[in-house]
């Protein structure tokens, strides 16, 4: 082996040394932030759950009235109390 690929291959490496201590200084410094990651997930979860609880059966967008009882028009259901529109229209599959 000549003096140019013992070098070459010392570069080399060094620069895979380099490279997984730089990865390695990376994952040490940022390992106290992945707790927060998690629990920013799980109240982002927790949110979403709780505003879309409401959205499970059909109620009226404008005012809240639960319209399981009202029928599917031809461009969705309209709200007994309030006369506003809900919904998807002909097609819509909550219609019992």
């Amino acid at each position: 082996m000549t003096l140019l690929h013992k070098t070459r291959l010392r570069v080399m490496a060094m620069l895979v040394a380099v490279g997984l201590a730089a990865f390695a200084v990376i994952g040490w410094t940022t390992a106290p932030v992945w707790p927060i990651v998690g629990v920013a997930v799980a109240v982002s979860v927790a949110a979403m759950n709780t505003m879309t609880k409401k959205l499970q059966a059909p109620i009226c967008l404008a005012c809240g009235t639960p319209l399981s009882e009202a029928p599917a028009g031809l461009y969705g259901r309209v709200c007994p109390s309030c006369g506003s529109i809900s919904g998807a229209g002909p097609n819509d599959t909550t219609v019992t």
